[in-house]
């Protein structure tokens, strides 16, 4: 019994699993009245996707059209209102057992393939995650005129607010180092928002699918919220080394956020507010932060679309980004 036959008996998949090999139906394998329930496909290179179905037997007709190498299929008939929570519940085991998932939510990484590789192939990738000082500033950006006029205003007012200029040079760096190939991914891979709250507080917000970076003005100080790739900060104790002591919570003034988990950043993400835009650039000038910022701002565009390039501001963008392109 393999690794996955072992971890899916112990969550009570039905055993043997079932060889599709070449099929495009399971109707004969499956009762009607059975065919509710969360399954798991076995691809040949030992990659997963688990998913959820009302009738699993039409979707796997589906998937067998996707997928030309499905191997073997498990199964778990279950009650329609446990559907979802199940499903959520299994994707997030399997990854956290280690198992590589082709699924894309509920994950923190895909093995899929990935529209973000046109623009960023996998090796530059690479380079982009190992070799914290590179970047690529190549290629054009996208205007759109409408949406320049939207947010206009909203840039205009954040100037002249307390502390603008200092937010909107952290939001510089920020772009500059920690947005993969920025002017080619925006605004449908990352954007941002200006004054995006209803107060004059929340200044500017970067979205990557999901927040991945809040800057607010709190009092006289500015304060900021990085979301992180936790494995990576939690493989070298770096998180012992913020809140393991007051000695250590002073020299970065940073705390972990509760709560504050994203669906597209999956489970391996966690949340660090930092008080005082000194400290904000002490974590991006940390190799070990750096790289946490990076691997997840990396898997989420690798994942999916940024939606929320409706609220992309371009007035903003335009002063991250224009003194990157004078300077290339």
């Amino acid at each position: 019994m393999s690794n996955i036959d072992t971890f899916l008996a112990t969550l009570d998949y039905d055993k043997p699993k079932a060889n599709v090999t070449g099929r495009n139906t399971i109707i004969d394998l499956i009762p009607k009245s059975k065919r509710c329930g969360i399954y798991v496909l076995h691809f040949k290179n030992e990659e997963y996707y688990a998913g959820l179905s009302i009738d699993v037997r039409k979707r796997f007709t589906q998937h067998s059209k996707t997928y030309d190498d499905i191997q073997f299929l498990s199964f778990k008939t279950m009650k329609l209102g446990e559907l979802r929570k199940e499903e959520e519940l299994i994707i997030k085991k399997l990854e956290k057992s280690g198992f590589r998932l082709r699924n894309k939510v509920h994950t923190s990484v895909t093995v899929s393939s990935s529209t973000f590789d046109e623009i960023m192939d996998k090796a530059t990738q690479e380079r982009w995650l190992t070799d914290l000082s590179f970047n690529d500033f190549a290629g054009e950006r996208l205007d759109d005129e409408d949406q320049r006029r939207k947010y206009q205003r909203n840039f205009q007012k954040l100037q002249t607010l307390p502390n603008a200029h200092e937010a909107i040079e952290f939001f510089r760096e920020y772009v500059k180092r920690c947005i993969p190939a920025p002017f080619q991914t925006e605004p449908y891979y990352w954007s941002s928002s200006c004054l995006p709250g209803k107060g004059k507080t929340l200044y500017i917000r970067v979205n990557i699918k999901q927040e991945v970076l809040r800057i607010v003005n709190h009092g006289n100080q500015l304060n900021t919220t990085f979301f992180v790739a936790q494995s990576e900060l939690s493989q070298d104790k770096v998180l012992n080394k913020i809140w393991g002591s007051i000695k250590n919570f002073m020299q970065f003034k940073a705390i972990p956020t509760v709560g504050a988990i994203y669906e597209a950043g999956g489970q391996d993400q966690v949340g660090i507010a930092v008080f005082g835009i000194e400290n904000a650039q002490k974590i991006l000038n940390d190799e070990k932060f750096l790289y946490a910022i990076r691997l997840l701002n990396l898997r989420i565009m690798r994942k999916t679309f940024n939606l929320q390039y409706r609220y992309h501001c371009y007035a903003l963008a335009d002063s991250a980004l224009e003194p990157i392109y004078d300077n290339n």
